[in-house]
């Protein structure tokens, strides 16, 4: 779940990095990842971006969002275990995206928040300038995040509950720092994804791994409409299949 509200972003050269794919195929099975009773229909790969590229989680149409600036990290309240995951997926989003990544806790640019609703309700109104709101929605969903413009930079904030069975922390840390990077929409119901409100992955699959790529070639520019840039995507896509 991610709110966002770009004011800026731009574009950045594609990256292919070879026998990412393996790894991934190579985590599912290490991790014994859930399939569902009845295994849901093929879905192609510019299907899978236009949902999650060109669509918010609610599933309304909107235009494309994507980072330029260097990912620096930082959590708060995160356990050993926790700083360990948030700082081994910073690693795996520089290498899919090609942008700088790293733990910053000086001047981090997208913040992993970990905590109950009392520890994480100040952030929050924070964020909103001050102002205490009601955001019990965000709460039950356990984790969500929120991206705006801070200090003339893009800037996130993942927030999610403390207390978590491992897997659904995992899965949290993993959904929404990769979320926020500009690919909001869900595919929900589908093991191999982790772009999912239930029923997805805990770790970033084959499939997720060629969106980020596809969404980081620099054809790709931020404020593209769907009728733009699907047709961009498409020839992504064949070339990365030649």
């Amino acid at each position: 779940m991610i709110g966002v509200h770009p004011e800026r972003a731009y574009g950045r050269g594609f990256a292919r990095h070879v026998g990412r794919a393996a790894t991934a195929v190579a985590l599912a099975a290490s991790l014994g990842v859930a399939g569902c009773a009845k295994p849901p229909p093929p879905l192609d790969l510019d299907e899978r971006f236009r949902l999650v590229g060109f669509r918010d989680d609610m599933g309304y149409p909107r235009e494309l969002f994507k980072w330029t600036d260097p990912i620096r990290v930082d959590t708060d309240g995160a356990t050993v275990e926790q700083r360990r995951l948030v700082k081994e997926h910073t690693l795996l989003l520089g290498d899919a995206t090609g942008l700088p990544a790293r733990i910053d806790p000086v001047d981090p640019n997208l913040v992993v928040l970990f905590g109950d609703e009392e520890e994480l309700q100040p952030y929050l109104d924070d964020w909103s300038n001050g102002e205490r709101l009601n955001w019990p929605g965000f709460f039950r969903s356990e984790c969500f995040a929120r991206v705006g413009v801070r200090k003339g930079e893009l800037f996130a904030m993942a927030f999610i509950l403390q207390g978590l069975p491992e897997r659904k922390t995992r899965l949290c840390i993993v959904q929404e720092m990769t979320q926020a990077l500009g690919l909001f929409g869900d595919i929900d119901g589908r093991p191999d994804t982790s772009f999912a409100s239930w029923g997805g992955a805990d770790h970033l699959t084959e499939y997720d791994l060629a969106l980020l790529e596809i969404l980081y070639d620099s054809r790709l520019q931020p404020g593209m409409s769907e009728s733009v840039g699907m047709p961009i995507v498409r020839r992504i896509i064949a070339e990365q299949r030649e």
